[in-house]
């Protein structure tokens, strides 16, 4: 889109990249209203995406609003609707609940199941419901159980949200069950064979590595080994996605070469296939929908866009599957190809003279970029070793890949030749054999982006190649952006006066952190586990914790969970028998830094910090006329006491 004059744009428009960005801002601001956690920063973005538009006509002006608000508005719109319909369905109650398995995380005695195809008392329900049930039960599997089923909560907390892009609108606390049969899915039903006949080839990790690198499914990875896949930075390639479609995708064009441009349609139908094998993941569908737009430009014999498609993707994923927003899944893949399309074609410049590892290093770093700060929201860390590991991994994983598949339909068409799984699990032992040597485990926590995530975003839009800059103009926006972003930054996680308050909520557990320039402690309840409590210090707090302060009914629970994180001392009000090589400190009253901490009661605390008095109660007791009462599931609340007042983030 040039302007009238014939010079330059700043930046390089594309149509449909207007209307996908109009229609991902209503979705935005819809889960921002609707659940909560929006600050001032979210408008940064678009205000300085707003000031470096070159300089159109009204009537081009107009041309570029329209579409951007009437998008806006169905993003709106789509949402809601998809919202409404999450809420409706039965209400919680005692059922009799018959499901299928779709989703498998086994442990020892139990898995964790996420069931579709629901009837309650025999009627049909839309949705599905998660569940813990006893025994081994198998993807495909027909269950019947009777149990209280709940209701999923809505929330920007991240749990609920995936379980929101799930349509998981039931749950259940534990059950058992009994086998009512088989689905009668085709797919699910494949899905279930090939599982078998991956256990019953190779057994153990390698089998369930092979089974989460083929469809996607990790719930069968040793919880360990996952961390680490995690940690280190890889654990894109065992999520089915662009990656995997891609190879698929350019293996059957390579097969297919004989036919010319035509070779893109059974390219794209067995692309197809495998993403209905996997279940359709929303990383699935962008792919396929990116490999339909790159099959009508080869078709056409015109030159690929890359915004363009992606665009197209945003759009048609998103009215199919308006919940995938509040999804993980959609947010990396999507993020991971703007990275692309933004970087890739700067490093691949840069890394050009690096022989093999160029490429990949170049799509790597482009990548990374853009995913980080969504990792860091998401799981409190960024890897690392992300960047070394995929550059080791990625340039033999499509032979990996093809391999395994390859020899995985076999074995599904052949069953008495599933020994030729054997070929792929070599590698999938040095996989294995690798994470269990490697320590893997350090990342970057401990903070919080904050508005920081915003600046990053615009610095992203603003230094990619779309945007043309002279070299002096691009070096003083880089600076002023890295300037601005730590001070953002600085100002989220660094207390240089007064006292900070954020308060966190998991399942049935909370717990509220209080800093000052001179001190840091977290008061837990008993219900908290020790992952949650990890996860939270990963967010918010990377040092050494002053002390941590439990309140609970019975507090020996707690005490043994705080014994385990990076704090110098733990506190309880009443003596509790523990057995604890360094035993807790036990009193009314705990004194740090200024912040006067008073138990009064097991499950109450008030703290006294610049003449204003804050409760913690996770008793659902009522308050005792304190400034600022945080009751028991107020989770991701954040305050500042400045002289007495409390002032809202």
């Amino acid at each position: 889109m040039e302007p009238p004059s014939g010079k330059k744009c700043i930046v390089n428009l594309r149509p449909l990249l207007v209307c996908a960005a109009g229609f991902c801002l209503g979705f935005f601001l819809y889960e921002r209203i609707r659940f909560g956690g929006g600050s001032p920063a979210d408008w940064l973005l678009p205000l300085l995406l707003f000031l470096v538009l070159p300089p159109f006509s009204r009537r081009r002006t107009l041309a570029l609003l329209l579409p951007l608000v009437l998008f806006l508005g169905a993003g709106v719109l789509m949402l809601h609707l998809a919202t409404e319909r999450f809420l409706g369905g039965a209400e919680a109650g005692e059922y009799e609940v018959t499901g299928v398995v779709v989703e498998l995380s086994a442990q020892s005695g139990y898995a964790s199941v996420l069931l579709d195809e629901l009837s309650f008392d025999g009627e049909r329900q839309e949705g599905k419901l998660a569940a813990r049930l006893s025994g081994s039960p198998e993807i495909g599997d027909r269950v019947r159980f009777h149990a209280l089923v709940e209701r999923t909560e809505l929330s920007a907390e991240r749990a609920l949200s995936t379980r929101f892009a799930e349509d998981a609108r039931y749950w259940v606390q534990s059950a058992s069950y009994e086998r009512a049969g088989k689905t009668d899915d085709l797919f699910a039903r494949l899905r279930a064979q090939l599982h078998m006949r991956l256990a019953a080839a190779m057994g153990g990790e390698e089998a369930e590595i092979a089974f989460a690198l083929l469809t996607g499914n990790s719930g069968g990875i040793d919880d360990g080994l996952e961390e680490e896949i995690r940690t280190g930075g890889i654990a894109h390639i065992f999520a089915v996605s662009g990656l995997h479609i891609g190879i698929l995708y350019g293996a059957l064009l390579f097969a297919f070469r004989p036919a010319g441009r035509a070779a893109a349609l059974p390219a794209l139908a067995g692309a197809a296939v495998y993403a209905a094998l996997c279940g359709f993941p929303v990383s699935t569908v962008r792919a396929l929908l990116m490999c339909a737009a790159l099959a009508v430009y080869r078709l056409l014999g015109r030159k690929y866009d890359l915004l363009q498609s992606l665009s197209f993707a945003a759009i048609a994923a998103l009215l199919l599957f308006p919940a995938q927003w509040m999804g993980l899944g959609f947010k990396l893949s999507f993020a991971a190809c703007c990275g692309l399309a933004l970087f890739q074609p700067v490093f691949f410049r840069l890394f050009s003279g690096i022989p093999l590892f160029g490429g990949t290093l170049a799509s790597s770093l482009a990548a990374q970029i853009a995913v980080a700060p969504i990792l860091l929201e998401a799981f409190g860390f960024v890897s690392v070793w992300g960047t070394a590991l995929n550059l080791l991994i990625l340039p033999f994983l499509p032979a990996l890949f093809l391999l395994l598949f390859g020899t995985a339909s076999f074995a599904l068409a052949f069953p008495a030749a599933a020994g030729v799984l054997i070929l792929p699990q070599g590698a999938l032992s040095l996989l294995v054999w690798l994470f269990a040597v490697c320590d893997f485990s350090l990342v970057i926590s401990g903070f919080s982006l904050g508005a920081g995530g915003a600046v990053y975003a615009a610095g992203c839009a603003l230094l990619s190649c779309r945007v043309r800059m002279t070299g002096k103009v691009r070096a003083a926006v880089a600076a002023a952006l890295a300037a601005l972003f730590c001070f953002a930054v600085a100002a989220e996680n660094v207390v240089i006066a007064g006292c900070k308050i954020v308060a966190y909520t998991q399942g049935d557990g909370d717990a509220v952190l209080f800093r000052t320039s001179g001190a840091a402690v977290l008061v837990i309840d008993g219900d908290l586990s020790l992952s949650a409590c990890e996860d939270f210090l990963a967010r918010r707090y990377g040092g050494e914790l002053t002390a941590v302060l439990v309140l609970a009914d019975d507090p020996v629970e707690g005490i043994n969970r705080a014994a385990f994180l990076p704090a110098r001392m733990v506190c309880a009000k009443e003596y509790a028998e523990t057995g604890l090589h360094h035993p807790p400190v036990f009193g009314d009253s705990f004194s740090f830094d200024g912040m006067l901490f008073r138990f009064e009661s097991r499950e109450k605390l008030s703290v006294q910090a610049e003449d204003a008095v804050v409760e913690v109660d996770f008793s659902h007791g009522e308050g005792l006329g304190a400034d600022l009462f945080l009751q028991k599931g107020g989770g991701g609340l954040k305050f500042y006491l400045r002289r007495g007042i409390i002032v809202s983030l």
